[in-house]
This record gives structure tokens, sequence and C-alpha cells, in this order.
């Protein structure tokens, strides 16, 4: 992907809820053991 292209894709995100997307598309946000699965913000976008 060019830079112009991921620009233009990341820029329909914002504003957007990422905890709402992650849950879309189902992202592991918490895993069982109750702990934060820390790239999950970079999975969801």
């Amino acid at each position: 992907m060019e830079r112009l292209e991921a620009i233009t894709r990341l820029t329909t995100l914002v504003g957007q809820d990422l905890r709402q997307l992650a849950d879309h598309h189902r992202v592991t946000v918490w895993s069982k053991e109750n702990k934060k699965n820390k790239g999950w913000a970079g999975h969801t976008i």
C-alpha cells in the first residue's frame, strides 16, 4: 500500500470508537486471564 492510500484509509477512522470497531471485527482486547492485548488497536486499524 502506498503512503497516500494509507493516510486516506486512516483518515476515515478519525473520530470513530476503536473499541467498538474491535468488537465488530472480533479483535481480542482482554484475554481470559484478564490481561490487555497491547496490540489490539493496531490489529483493529
